[in-house]
């Protein structure tokens, strides 16, 4: 499960990172990005690759109201193919969330002891997604995404048993071009994210605080060695 994440490199970071998409969204760094805000996505469409604001929490075309993707945040890749919710927009809204960490608790006596998991240079790096629009009773659309994952890497799995679909460079087009259809080749760019390129360290409990945004959230707790490499 993805029940959190941050994007605190700037705008111009992210567009290097992503090949200069158009800017619909006005990226602002956060430390703590939780279900229901609003975050950057990449996407495709006819007129080329833009960067969007998107809902985390996927409401379906078919919904009976937006409260619905309080339930879809996360997507397991093993069936997209199968579940209403996704197997439309996996053929053709695929999306890329940018990000830069993910966090990840741990039982901590009766608390929960976060951890926050990056990339070992600390980049930004693309995880797989989905999107989805939604039209309000009054005709407004509500653009909405998940977050896909998959089973936990080494590093991972010592905590967890799932961890973000995080794409490998190379197979990001491939993610977002739209003439990809097929949702089995399209499933296939799905893969653990190798080990060794990546860390994880415990972080101070303030960040359990949904709503709460500081940089502090992400520096290492001096007591506590640094996992993976």
């Amino acid at each position: 499960m993805c029940a959190r994440f941050t994007l605190y490199h700037s705008l111009a970071e992210v567009l290097e990172r992503f090949d200069d998409p158009d800017v619909l969204f006005n990226v602002e760094p956060c430390y703590n990005i939780a279900p229901a805000n609003t975050a950057a996505v990449i996407l495709v469409d006819g007129n080329g690759r833009h960067l969007a604001g998107f809902r985390w929490g996927l409401t379906p075309v078919w919904a009976a109201d937006e409260s619905a993707g309080q339930k879809l945040i996360n997507a397991r890749a093993e069936t997209l193919a199968e579940k209403p919710a996704f197997k439309n927009a996996l053929r053709s809204r695929r999306c890329i969330i940018p990000a830069d960490g993910f966090y990840e608790w741990v039982a901590d006596g009766k608390e929960r002891q976060p951890l926050y998991i990056r990339l070992s240079d600390a980049s930004v790096f693309g995880i797989a997604g989905l999107w989805e629009t939604w039209r309000r009773p009054d005709g407004r659309a509500l653009h909405s995404f998940t977050i896909i994952t998959i089973p936990a890497n080494e590093l991972i799995a010592a905590y967890h048993t799932r961890m973000p679909a995080m794409l490998r460079r190379e197979d990001e087009a491939a993610w977002l071009d739209p003439v990809l259809t097929d949702p089995h080749a399209a499933m296939s760019l799905l893969k653990p994210f190798p080990s060794l390129e990546m860390v994880a360290f415990k972080v101070d409990k303030k960040v359990n605080r949904v709503g709460a945004d500081d940089p502090s959230y992400i520096a290492p707790l001096l007591e506590e060695p640094t996992l993976g490499l």
